[in-house]
């Protein structure tokens, strides 16, 4: 459940329960509504009006409209919209379970030009596949871009998703399917460029499976070692990790006389974090402690629980007789 008194405007994909059940957040069952990426929030306030039997959800990553909207949202007591911090596969993965979306808007996304910028494109087909995943059989799938390539990106992407059934008689219509122009459609239609609108339909044919992704426990690792806070200061290097699916780096190191700090970048597919990693010596022992710091509300992922192991790795390289006395590390998939 999620508690009564935390704050609309602290909603985050690192301080929600993931595997949430949204109903106990809006105190009702209703069918889930998302928008994915709601900029200045005129949609959100479009679907507030023409859904009240609705649960709305906005996520957005700028939080500068996040910002803006959150205090709009507060200021007109809209009880049954709400706006969380996350990028869309972070959500997907982590917040919305399997067929519990009725409807997805996604309204003029970042179309991210640059070649080297591509795996940050929405539309992708991982991406899609998620979405339609954790959408019901029934739900509806609304897509509005004013860049023509991206456009022709989409539909080749759309029409070769066999969940999906296309709505429309053409690829995608230039009249749009509502009556709301958001600030960047009002952008394109002065700057002159035509918008592009798909609707598309979830249909029964089964999707690639992703199971929601729950946290797991905080790790940490207790060992017993002759080398003190002061002798591992200099001494303890852990290791990078990069591979296809996780990529952990070590950026920086602070030390006081009973503890050392490691700041670490974990990326994860569904998931960025940026945690603290401690080694705390034990009063009055040969004890050490490698847990998570509390900064940043770190949640307990694969890959941070794989950061606390190889500073554990690190440790033990650096005396033959460390003993391991408490292993909390969730290791493999």
């Amino acid at each position: 459940m999620i508690k009564d008194t935390l704050p609309q405007s602290h909603l985050s994909i690192l301080n929600l329960p993931w595997g949430l059940d949204w109903a106990s957040l809006f105190h009702r069952q209703a069918p889930l509504i998302l928008e994915i990426g709601f900029g200045y929030g005129h949609f959100l306030d479009y679907l507030h009006q023409t859904r009240p039997d609705a649960n709305i959800i906005g996520i957005e990553v700028d939080h500068h409209c996040l910002d803006k909207v959150e205090r709009a949202l507060i200021r007109k007591n809209f009880t049954n919209v709400r706006v969380v911090y996350a990028f869309v596969a972070s959500a997907m993965h982590h917040l919305f379970a399997p067929n519990s979306l009725s409807e997805v808007h996604i309204n003029f996304p970042d179309p991210w030009f640059k070649s080297r910028h591509a795996e940050r494109r929405l539309m992708q087909r991982e991406t899609l596949n998620l979405i339609v995943d954790r959408m019901q059989v029934g739900a509806k799938l609304y897509l509005a871009t004013d860049i023509v390539e991206y456009a022709e990106m989409s539909a080749d992407l759309l029409e070769t998703t066999p969940a999906l059934t296309n709505l429309l008689t053409s690829r995608w219509v230039n009249e749009r399917p509502h009556p709301v122009v958001t600030k960047y459609e009002r952008r394109a239609i002065e700057q002159g460029r035509i918008c592009h609108h798909f609707m598309y339909e979830r249909n029964t044919t089964p999707t690639p499976a992703y199971p929601l992704q729950e946290e797991l426990s905080m790790p940490h690792i207790v060992v017993q070692t002759p080398l003190t806070i002061a002798n591992l200061a200099d001494q303890l290097v852990p290791e990078d990790l990069d591979n296809d699916e996780l990529h952990i780096h070590f950026l920086s190191r602070y030390t006081n006389p009973k503890a050392i700090l490691f700041e670490v970048f974990v990326h994860e597919p569904s998931l960025e974090q940026h945690i603290g990693v401690m080694v705390v010596q034990r009063e009055e022992s040969d004890e050490v402690t490698i847990k998570i710091n509390s900064i940043g509300s770190p949640r307990a992922t694969r890959g941070v629980h794989r950061a606390v192991g190889l500073v554990g790795e690190a440790l033990l390289r650096l005396s033959p007789t460390a003993v391991v006395l408490q292993d909390k590390i969730q290791r493999g998939q």
